[in-house]
């Protein structure tokens, strides 16, 4: 029995690749002809690298920065002349926490890693995990643009210097192509974007959520004024504290789902199509699963092929709505059944 056991992080608890191993020993004592194929899988998020790994490439580490100005090491990897990078391992780290360090949190620490690779051909960003929610301007206020307000001098760093802004001015960028690889295609604003659905996991509270809101909108405004670019819709512009967004306008970036970009490379799909059951799995299915996380997208290809899949969470939201969709009716698509079966089996 082929079953390809695809799960995401159960952060927290486990990674993808731990989480992988401990879901195939597990099924040893249930089937005697089973044959496990582990592919832990990202979207975009953290993680993203690891799920990468079992690819041809080489990996450096860097020592950078996190999300507020202190070293921290992160790691590249390597495809030829093209270079992957995961924003949280700089923007998503640091002991920090709540309202305060909500608004001072920076991506600058990302840009500092991404001046390091103008030799590359293609860059790969992979956007979410971060707890910064600065539009991606900290990143790129190392690359060559700056971020002024109206006496001509620089914002402060992170979201509570948006609100602020009052121009962005090119001094130099890199040469490299960018992708933004995004663990959510939200866009920047509203009850979908940035300060509304994803800061306050980062500790935001209602004021600060507001702030960041209205620095996000201002961001925007001067961004189509400065760059003759609309981002505020823009699919994916929302992902990593409006990140997205801003390697959109700054880098010229294309933005796709990152779960389609690492399984791809992962060969993830011509595995689904010749297995007799898929599982995949993560810590939280909720209404950000349905936004494009990792397995919603292992699902899909499951479904694509025909192939039972089983899901295992360590919490499945009751009702959650994203794009007219709940959890349960994802569910009723054909991974319920798989679901009780494995929780018994486990």
């Amino acid at each position: 029995m082929r079953v390809v056991i695809a799960p995401d992080k159960f952060k927290g608890s486990a990674s993808a690749g731990d989480m992988a191993e401990r879901i195939a020993r597990s099924l040893l004592p249930v089937t005697s002809n089973l044959d496990p194929v582990l592919l832990p899988v990202a979207d975009g998020g953290e993680g993203s690298l690891e799920a990468l790994a079992s690819t041809d490439a080489r990996s450096e580490t860097r020592c950078v920065e996190d999300a507020w100005g202190e070293p921290t090491d992160a790691q590249t990897l390597w495809m030829g002349n093209e270079a992957w990078i995961e924003m949280s391992q700089t923007a998503g780290s640091g002991s920090r926490s709540g309202p305060t360090a909500a608004l001072a949190a920076s991506s600058r620490g990302a840009g500092l890693l991404l001046d390091r690779l103008r030799d590359a051909e293609r860059v790969y960003v992979a956007i979410g995990g971060t707890l910064s929610s600065d539009g991606g301007a900290g990143l790129a206020s190392v690359l060559g643009w700056r971020f002024l307000d109206a006496d001509g001098s620089e914002v402060p760093l992170g979201a509570r210097g948006l609100p602020h802004l009052e121009r962005v001015v090119a001094e130099s960028s890199p040469a490299f192509t960018c992708v933004g690889a995004c663990d959510v295609m939200a866009p920047l604003l509203g009850p979908r974007g940035a300060a509304h659905r994803f800061a306050p996991q980062k500790g935001a509270d209602a004021e600060g959520v507001a702030l960041i809101e209205a620095g996000l909108e201002r961001f925007a405004d001067v961004i189509e004024r400065d760059l003759d670019l609309d981002v505020r819709e823009l699919a994916g512009g929302g992902a990593g504290g409006g990140t997205g967004a801003g390697l959109a306008a700054f880098l010229n970036a294309q933005l796709q789902r990152g779960f389609d970009l690492i399984a791809a490379r992962i060969g993830l799909e011509d595995a689904i199509a010749s297995a007799d059951l898929v599982i995949t799995g993560e810590g939280t299915f909720d209404e950000q699963t349905l936004e494009g996380k990792a397995p919603l997208g292992v699902l899909q290809l499951a479904q694509r092929h025909g192939i039972p899949c089983g899901l295992l969470a360590g919490r499945i939201a009751a009702d959650p709505v994203s794009a007219g969709y709940t959890a349960h009716a994802v569910l009723d698509e054909g991974i319920d059944a798989a679901v009780r079966r494995l929780t018994l089996a486990l």
